[in-house]
Order: C-alpha cells, then structure tokens, then sequence
C-alpha cells in the first residue's frame, strides 16, 4: 500500500515505488529462499578493512515490521548487514502480527 496504517508511524519510512522492469532474484539464507529486487547496484570504497559497499550510507535504522518471522527476518537481516561491512541498527517492531 502507498499510505501506511497510523500504528507504523513510528518506523518513519520512506517508500520505494518501482515499476515491473525489475527482475525478482533469489538467495540462499539459512535453507531459505529469499526473494528481493536489486533497485541500487551496490558500489564499493577502500577502507583499513578493505572493501565496504556503500549503498546503504544513507540507511541508519531497519525496522521490521509484523510478520510470523520476524524475528529470523530480523537475524538475517543483521547477518546480511555484517557481511557487507555497514553497520546499520536493526529493529522488530512493537505491532503484532495478527
């Protein structure tokens, strides 16, 4: 939906609308299948730990938001987040999940 329920206010998100020209991809999490749509092509910079993608500079804070997994989202999630070297908080939002 474009405009959210007033419970996910605190989230304080932007959006991200895309037309169809994307192509769904998978990946292997855990076991899982995963599907997203690569909007932003990561870009790289030399740091003292080597490489760092810096496609998510601009992101400080993911909250998850209701789901029966929320939890493993939010593990994986922060998995993912490590291996690309970004440090960005990862939260589970407070709404249940109904």
């Amino acid at each position: 939906a474009f405009c959210k329920h007033f419970g996910f206010s605190e989230e304080n998100e932007f959006r991200i609308i895309c037309s169809p020209i994307y192509t769904r991809k998978f990946r292997d999490v855990n076991g899982r299948r995963i599907a997203y749509l690569e909007l932003f092509k990561p870009t790289k910079q030399k740091t003292s730990k080597g490489d760092k993608s810096k496609f998510l500079d601009a992101i400080e804070k993911i909250i998850i938001g209701p789901h029966r997994d929320k939890y493993e989202r939010e593990k994986e999630l922060s998995f993912w987040l490590k291996s690309t070297d970004n440090n960005i908080d990862v939260a589970v939002s407070d709404i249940p999940y109904l």
